[in-house]
């Protein structure tokens, strides 16, 4: 499954509802991992960070490209593969690690 980092703020606005697509530049490395997609949907994992305990949301996103809105993180004029939310599969909140002394810290 592929998996892509997110800042926090962005997925927790998708979780909720509130930001339908997600963006990605048009660059070598997006076009390696979206560009065969384009017109279909695919399961993606969109991820806290890049540490696999961060919090996750795995998605059915329809990949395309277009403008992206500023309100989103894009900027105005530059195309972007747009990963626009089908439907949320599965979230996972980040795992806590516990001290052996039992103490619970994130």
């Amino acid at each position: 499954m592929l998996t892509l980092p997110i800042n926090t703020e962005w997925l927790e606005m998708i979780d909720k509802g509130d930001k339908p697509v997600e963006y990605r530049k048009m660059t070598p490395y997006y076009d390696a991992r979206l560009k065969r997609y384009l017109g279909q949907n695919k399961v993606i994992k969109l991820r806290a960070g890049y540490n696999s305990t961060d919090r996750y949301s795995v998605y059915e996103l329809n990949i395309k490209t277009g403008y992206g809105e500023e309100k989103w993180g894009a900027k105005k004029g530059e195309i972007y593969y747009c990963l626009w939310v089908v439907k949320c599969l599965k979230k996972k909140a980040k795992q806590l690690k516990v001290a052996k002394t039992g103490t619970t810290y994130a």
